[in-house]
């Protein structure tokens, strides 16, 4: 069969859109009876080139798939108002990539395993903003905090927590040590 056809499966799932051979080629849209969603590019029936996957709790993926992964670059949007765009690797966030929350925070910087991990820049509402080093979703490691008042403070930061020396440059040339335990 070649051309245009819907395809019924077994498991509830339906295929509309092009064909080739008997395969999911070209364009279509695959309704999963899990109420999940997939409209895109099909190649020997997997999904591999542009799509959006659609999923039932209303967040959403448009980017590039691979071998039936989300792999390339791409946008995750997420119900509660949070938005990804960046490299993905096996349908993870993981690379170089922009987290947008729904607080007003945004990041920058590296992820890993869907994670900030790596270098990285947050910005916060306040309009404060800290670059250094990502762990597991939090600082870690040794970093900068920039606040509007001008005050600039250098230290290390373990679990989201200030640790040990922390040198702040106050916006009028004066400098303040503290130490966190």
């Amino acid at each position: 069969m070649e051309g245009k056809g819907i395809f019924y499966y077994t498991n509830g799932d339906r295929y509309e859109g092009e064909v080739k051979n008997n395969m999911r080629e070209g364009k279509g849209t695959a309704y999963l009876n899990n109420g999940n969603r997939y409209e895109g590019e099909w190649k020997n029936n997997i999904k591999e080139g542009k799509g959006v996957f659609y999923y039932m709790n209303n967040n959403r993926y448009e980017g590039d798939w691979k071998n039936n992964r989300k792999d390339g670059k791409g946008i995750f949007y997420f119900s509660n108002g949070n938005r990804y765009e960046g490299d993905i690797k096996n349908d993870l966030r993981e690379g170089k990539g922009i987290g947008y929350y729904f607080n007003g925070f945004r990041y920058e910087g590296d992820w890993k395993n869907n994670l900030k991990e790596g270098k990285g820049i947050g910005y916060y509402p306040d309009g404060s903003r800290y670059e250094g080093d990502w762990k597991y979703d939090k600082r870690e490691g040794g970093g900068i905090c920039y606040y509007m008042n001008g005050n600039r403070e250098m230290g290390n930061y373990m679990n989201d927590r200030k640790v040990g020396k922390h040198v702040t440059l106050l916006a009028n040339g004066e400098i303040m040590t503290n130490l966190y335990y």
